[in-house]
């Protein structure tokens, strides 16, 4: 089986859908809501 390249970096694309949703403070409170782990560093 190949092995999945995690550390591409983004497309153009990618990223400009992922800072979109970056904008949206209920995305960012929903995130932290489910997945608090993600957020010990803050």
């Amino acid at each position: 089986m190949p092995v999945l390249q995690m550390a591409q970096p983004p497309t153009a694309q990618e990223f400009s859908i992922f800072s979109r949703f970056l904008l949206e403070p209920w995305i960012i409170e929903a995130v932290r809501w489910i997945i608090p782990d993600l957020f010990i560093w803050e």
